[in-house]
């Protein structure tokens, strides 16, 4: 596709005119934002090419909805972009879908679940899966999806729609720091009722959130940061990952000889 053309016209297509300055050119990131005040505040609402960026990676709305709509009996898929009530920022992808037969049945969802966990990267799964009769669709020749009208669409409790098809022990017994890991995830995200096995990022955690977790943890004396969260996304893996880089307790002369099956001397 480059090799064809001069450089200067590849700059071109990626470059325009501003504005906002005296710049004669400058480069088209593809990012939509809005400018605020005289002092041009630049607040980012994020993407003009349909790509999202989720933990970091960059997240084709089109790649999720082109590999749900190849699964079997599929007929239609809209993803949309979850996003933080307070910062805006994305915190992951909700799916619509419509079966061939029309609405998709709990089994066809848990279906489509486990087919997007194994053909999308993990960053890019979506969080719902959702079963729609129909989807929204634009009035005209070109009956194409009103992106308008799903983004508007209500939403399910969050937490609710990502454990329905989820089996997870209710008899686990919980130690003392998975106690306290789940307790902070549970104030920092807002929610109720996680689970040791539940991944902090389906749960609506982002970058955001996993920092304000690290922050909540420290007041607590556990030292876990965000990369580690990132590398250890549930409850379980984070304790495990916290007990593993404790340092243990030095071991008196005495006990190192019982474990070695020798006799300790008599201080007397």
């Amino acid at each position: 596709k480059f090799r064809p053309n001069p450089f200067k016209q590849l700059c071109k297509d990626v470059a325009g005119s501003d504005a906002f300055t005296a710049w004669p050119i400058i480069y088209n990131t593809g990012d939509v934002g809005r400018v605020w005040g005289d002092h041009r505040t630049i607040a980012v609402l994020g993407r003009a090419d349909n790509t999202v960026k989720l933990r970091g990676f960059k997240v084709s709305i089109l790649y999720v909805e082109d590999a749900l709509s190849k699964i079997p009996d599929v007929n239609q898929v809209a993803v949309r972009v979850l996003r933080d009530k307070t910062s805006k920022q994305p915190t992951g992808l909700v799916a619509y879908v419509v079966g061939k037969d029309g609405k998709p049945d709990e089994q066809f969802v848990t279906l489509i679940e486990a087919t997007a966990k194994r053909t999308l990267p993990e960053y890019a799964v979506p969080q719902m899966i959702i079963p729609m009769e129909a989807l929204p669709m634009k009035q005209g020749e070109s009956r194409k999806l009103d992106r308008k009208a799903i983004d508007a669409l209500p939403l399910p409790d969050r937490v609710g729609a990502t454990r329905k098809t989820r089996r997870v022990p209710t008899n686990t017994k919980e130690t003392k720091i998975e106690q306290l890991i789940k307790a902070a995830i549970q104030k920092v995200l807002d929610v109720e009722g996680v689970h040791v096995e539940e991944n902090f990022f389906d749960l609506g955690g982002n970058s955001l959130k996993a920092a304000a977790l690290a922050g909540e943890l420290s007041v607590h004396g556990i030292d876990l940061p965000v990369l580690d969260i990132y590398s250890n996304p549930t409850t379980q893996s984070m304790a495990a990952h916290v007990e593993s880089t404790m340092a243990p307790p030095p071991s008196s002369p005495k006990s190192v000889l019982g474990e070695l099956g020798v006799a300790a001397p008599n201080d007397d």
